[in-house]
């Protein structure tokens, strides 16, 4: 049974429906405030692309936890924005949203560091006058002095009635997670699951390899490269799940996966930019995925990226998120 069974049905096994309890905990917050950092730190893998960029996460990955007879289906949604200058950036902020109204709880992420307090509070007021079972979570504790986090929670006090519960927990040290899940977990409301025990994931193999060939495109280029541009997983060749009967992939590789991607662009200038003197830099990305993709998933890969200009291509909503 797939993903999309899996949401409409349950898993069922043996006649009997696995679990008694379910919930979709949404994880929300501004732009960078580390919600990806926290969903692979809570599954203890990655699901989920991080950079510096704003808005790195461009739709709703499902990370799912199974323990016991409880299970969660974590959210990961695209930063709230609340005034998008383009198509784009309204169908991120849509995408969060509707992951929130999803939800049967929702974490809003705070950077104690960059606190952005306006913002935050216009978010959490959204998520109360929406009724929605909420809990804060100060993020990035280990970069704050104590005595300034008491402040910083300080500021919040006036949702106290409204908010469940606070934590105090960094996603990078890996610090307070255990007490936010707990907590989670004690709070999911009866249901049967919607994964089998064990599935962390609805994403592909090949939505992963796109996401990992993006996230070292935004690492290496952080400054130069604008943040409109896009990467597909156009062909995807593994010998030992594809038979070659018809001689249509005698030329690739039998030793790994055979991975084409195709890059999208708005500009020339980008395409230039991102291929590099003599190739060096798109080599140099290619190499960084493939290093981390072979780490990840334990064989070898042969990656291939192509960069092509669209000039309109996060004008196509199909391709946004």
């Amino acid at each position: 049974m797939d993903a999309g069974d899996a949401f409409q049905k349950g898993i069922e096994l043996d006649g009997k429906l696995v679990g008694e309890f379910f919930g979709f905990v949404a994880i929300l917050g501004l732009p960078n405030a580390g919600k990806s950092t926290l969903i692979n730190s809570i599954l203890g893998q990655k699901i989920s692309i991080v950079s510096r960029k704003s808005n790195t996460t461009r739709t709703k990955i499902f990370g799912i936890l199974s323990r016991g007879n409880k299970q969660i289906a974590f959210i990961d949604t695209p930063g709230v924005i609340f005034a998008p200058t383009d198509v784009l950036q309204k169908v991120l902020a849509k995408s969060a949203w509707t992951g929130a109204r999803d939800a049967d709880i929702c974490v809003v992420i705070i950077d104690a560091v960059r606190t952005n307090y306006e913002q935050n509070c216009k978010m959490i007021s959204r998520l109360v006058e929406n009724k929605n079972r909420v809990f804060i979570a100060f993020n990035k504790t280990d970069a704050v002095e104590k005595d300034s986090l008491l402040e910083i929670a300080a500021m919040y006090s006036k949702f106290s009635g409204n908010i469940e519960k606070f934590f105090m927990i960094s996603g990078k040290k890996n610090s307070g997670i255990d007490d936010l899940v707990q907590s989670i977990f004690d709070c999911l409301p009866r249901g049967e699951w919607m994964f089998p025990d064990g599935y962390v994931s609805q994403i592909t193999k090949q939505f992963m390899a796109a996401e990992i060939t993006r996230e070292h495109i935004f690492n290496l280029l952080h400054q130069e490269l604008p943040y409109n541009s896009r990467v597909e997983t156009e062909r995807w060749y593994d010998p030992a799940e594809n038979s070659d009967n018809d001689g249509r992939f005698s030329h690739l590789a039998r030793d790994g996966i055979s991975i084409f991607q195709t890059v999208f662009v708005q500009k020339l200038g980008q395409k230039k930019l991102l291929i590099g003197k003599n190739g060096s830099t798109i080599k140099k990305i290619g190499m960084r995925a493939r290093d981390e993709l072979q780490n990840m998933w334990g064989h070898s890969i042969h990656l291939f990226i192509h960069v092509k200009v669209d000039r309109n291509w996060n004008r196509n909503v199909e391709r946004c998120i």
